[in-house]
């Protein structure tokens, strides 16, 4: 319940704490500080398997790419060391994404339509299993009356 009690500090404290929180909650990453490698643990060599790890380009450190740590700790004897720029794997990563999108993207008026199809369907068969349960009711009755054999 609000103002039941004297603040231990000023709202404005309070709120510039609470933000700091979320920020942290959610991994904002606010301007100008790089963000985490987003794909740490899910690029594997395509040689060896191992795992992939992220370094910063020398003379061009705007741009990062991966390399193999199994090459890096065990030698060239162990995997020959794949290497990809990191744009290119995003790159991939999006264009993966987007296909499939494309592909599996419906409408919500299509959705909608979808669904309409279906319960026509469904009335259609429960139509279908009434009219045979009472064909069947009917032919066991004449049955048990010994109309039929």
């Amino acid at each position: 319940m609000e103002a039941t009690h004297e603040p231990l500090i000023d709202s404005a404290k309070f709120d510039a704490i609470q933000k700091a929180f979320r920020a942290r909650a959610y991994n904002v990453v606010p301007q100008g500080q790089s963000a985490d490698n987003i794909l740490k643990g899910k690029v594997i060599c395509g040689c060896c398997g191992g795992k992939m790890q992220r370094k910063r380009g020398t003379s061009h450190t705007d741009w990062c790419f991966l390399t193999c740590i199994t090459k890096n700790r065990l030698g060239a004897d162990k995997c020959t060391g794949m290497y990809a720029r990191e744009e290119d794997i995003f790159n991939v990563i999006y264009r993966q994404l987007k296909d499939y999108v494309n592909e599996h993207y419906i409408t919500n008026s299509a959705h909608k339509q979808q669904i309409q199809e279906y319960t026509i369907q469904i009335a259609d068969f429960t139509q279908c299993k009434t009219t045979a349960w009472i064909n069947a009711m009917e032919h066991y009755e004449k049955y048990v009356q010994g109309e039929i054999r």
